[in-house]
């Protein structure tokens, strides 16, 4: 079985990933009224760049922070009790997670401006 982990313990991993990385996702508005956002994916030159970002980017920094939390010594319990090493995927879904359940900081929106040619910039 897998001992509980202690605050103390949740805030090493934090102090331990200090160094990650931002990934500069194009992003798109999908309601005006409450100015969300949400990853631009819909049309072709937003989707291969956000592709790109994904492969080139996010995947190489999952990688490193599963890396780093792996040589620190960090592990999980599985569904079984048994203790498992990070892998990329699991630092996904540790991404995705916090953002549901954290949305009024992961939907921090950059304030509206216009630009000099009329546009709205972000």
């Amino acid at each position: 079985m897998c001992p509980r982990q202690s605050e103390t313990g949740s805030d090493a991993i934090a102090s331990n990933l200090d160094w990650t990385n931002t990934i500069n996702f194009k992003l798109q508005t999908y309601s005006r009224k409450h100015c969300k956002l949400r990853l631009s994916v819909y049309n072709d030159r937003d989707f291969k760049y956000n592709l790109r970002k994904y492969i080139d980017e996010f995947v190489p920094e999952c990688e490193r922070i599963a890396k780093a939390l792996n040589d620190g010594g960090y592990s999980y319990c599985d569904i079984d009790g048994k203790s498992q090493e990070f892998t990329p995927i699991d630092v996904e879904m540790a991404i995705f997670s916090w953002a549901m359940k954290n949305k009024d900081l992961a939907d921090m929106t950059p304030p509206i401006t216009s630009t000099s040619s009329g546009k709205k910039a972000y």
